[in-house]
């Protein structure tokens, strides 16, 4: 008898929140997964340039790797990339790769989360572990400009503006997305529950 109502009940149908969940992830799925190919991009074109350029218009500023377009825009006390010996380059490029590896990771773990919402995974463990793993990879890429000041001034590096407004923003989001994750973590909790009633 069982079998013959399983057969013949009508399809469970989608709740009108979840459809809108999964409309509304679809573009963020797409947003993140541009912006980890684009952060990817930058980050091998920059390594590329600093390894192989021997021009005069990138160059080292306080501020980071900077392109300039024309000569007599040069910020003052900056130097050629070219300039920098290899040893300097190479050391710099330890904290250039931690630090937009783990952007290029969040990204990646937003894209992944928003996939999972766009799929109807909404509470489920895959995107609580997406979400903490976003969060944990804002809090690296927010803190390791400061944990590598050592490193970079030993190398002869200018980075005096290692504190910036996005770090900061940074580091309030992958810590925010951590108490997310444990709201939804809260929330499957109930709806698994919710289904051992039914």
């Amino acid at each position: 008898m069982a079998a013959i109502e399983q057969l013949y009940s009508e399809p469970k149908q989608e709740a009108p929140a979840r459809k809108r969940i999964r409309r509304l992830s679809a573009p963020f799925e797409l947003i993140f997964a541009a912006l980890a190919a684009l952060v990817a991009a930058v980050y091998v074109a920059t390594l590329l340039v600093a390894l192989f350029y021997g021009g005069e218009h990138f160059r080292l500023t306080d501020r980071g790797p900077t392109l300039y377009l024309s000569q007599d825009t040069f910020a003052p006390g900056s130097i050629a990339i070219s300039d920098v010996p290899l040893a300097s380059r190479l050391i710099g490029f330890i904290p250039l790769t931690i630090i937009q590896g783990a952007l290029i990771g969040a990204f990646y773990c937003l894209y992944r989360l928003f996939a999972a919402y766009r799929r109807g995974l909404v509470f489920d463990e895959a995107p609580v572990c997406w979400m903490r793993r976003a969060g944990a990879l804002l809090i690296v890429f927010a803190l390791a400009p400061a944990a590598f000041q050592p490193l970079v001034r030993a190398a002869g590096l200018m980075d005096r503006a290692w504190l910036h407004g996005h770090t900061v923003a940074a580091l309030l989001v992958g810590g925010a997305l951590f108490v997310l994750a444990s709201v939804i973590a809260l929330g499957r909790e109930i709806e698994e529950e919710g289904e051992g009633y039914i």
